[in-house]
């Protein structure tokens, strides 16, 4: 062959181009050209006759090219024996290029699952994210699902008196350093920091994985932050000269939940009555500073662990409903591990 070819890279590039691409072509067991001179196309690649055998390397889903036989040798013909050991080679060719194109997309979806568990981690905790890129999806939660949560509202206290002392930048400062030790304690617990309401947080417990104890899971969250708002007000008096507190609700019930808004901006959030209480609850926590105010329904589920008080049955807000609303006091024996 390369006594005859001048340039055999180029020959054979050349007549790759020649070989037909159609469906049918490529379902063939081969591909065949006895004689050169008896094609237009092919006589013109070389002044000399050849014979050309190919077949394709494919798998069920992907056709990666071909294999193929090339003979200046007009005296012998293609055998049985030949094709089977070139559909052989083929084969393991497929097999290889296959395995090489899994792997490059395993590699691209294993690089998109970090892109997705980084952003997705600074909204909720790594064992909530890993439960939901493992089930893909499966149990996605679609706009207007019903579910059973546990909502958390912190609130900072003293916000509008610092802002009046402090400039621009050093309230961020205070704000940011609150944000980033409540929602930790938040994220400990396996809450979702919904959103950031001015000086607030909005966190929502067991969902969108399911809890065995989402109120438990949010009281001791809010137990946490009591811990330590301490840290906060060293940070603020120390940098700031100032001084602040907290106050937190809780409350379980059924709400709406999932993705809230339009294409271009999209929120997963909650809607109901039950996140409205919620705020109705904190404003109760004006009364005491630091103080953990929950709903009866938040209190049923965790009485056998945390210790609490009953504050009797309040008004809340403006629609007057009533309940009956509870302190947290501090455990009563450390939680069973869930």
């Amino acid at each position: 062959m390369s006594a005859k070819i001048f340039d055999p890279a180029a020959f054979v590039e050349t007549l790759i181009k020649q070989l037909p691409s159609d469906e049918r072509s490529l379902k063939k067991e081969c591909y065949i050209i006895n004689d050169s001179k008896n094609d237009p196309d092919y006589q013109k690649l070389h002044p000399k006759r050849f014979r050309f055998l190919a077949v394709t390397i494919e798998t069920n889903d992907h056709h990666y090219g071909w294999m193929g036989l090339f003979s200046f040798n007009m005296n012998e013909i293609f055998r049985q024996s030949e094709l089977k050991l070139l559909k052989s080679l083929a084969s393991a060719s497929a097999m290889a290029f296959e395995n090489s194109r899994l792997y490059l997309e395993s590699l691209h979806i294993a690089k998109k699952e970090r892109y997705v568990r980084n952003i997705f981690q600074k909204y909720v905790p790594e064992a909530v994210t890993k439960k939901i890129l493992d089930r893909g999806n499966r149990d996605l939660i679609s706009l207007g699902e019903k579910r059973l949560v546990t909502l958390l509202n912190v609130d900072m206290r003293g916000y509008s008196r610092i802002s009046k002392k402090l400039q621009s930048e050093e309230v961020v400062s205070v704000l940011n350093y609150f944000f980033m030790i409540m929602g930790t304690a938040i994220l400990n617990h396996n809450g979702i920091l919904d959103k950031f309401l001015g000086d607030g947080i909005l966190a929502v417990f067991g969902a969108p994985v399911e809890s065995a104890n989402s109120s438990l899971d949010a009281t001791l969250a809010a137990l946490e932050m009591q811990e330590e708002i301490e840290k906060v007000n060293v940070f603020a008096e120390e940098n700031y000269g100032v001084y602040l507190s907290m106050g937190v609700s809780i409350n379980t019930g059924e709400v709406i939940i999932g993705n809230i808004g339009f294409e271009k901006k999209m929120e997963y959030t909650v809607i109901g009555g039950v996140v409205n209480d919620t705020f109705r609850i904190q404003d109760l926590t004006r009364e005491k500073a630091n103080s953990i105010l929950i709903s009866k329904s938040t209190n049923k589920k965790i009485q056998s662990v945390i210790s609490t008080q009953s504050r009797g049955v309040k008004t809340l807000g403006a629609n007057e409903s009533r309940m009956e609303v509870f302190e947290v006091m501090g455990l009563v024996k450390p939680p069973a591990k869930i």
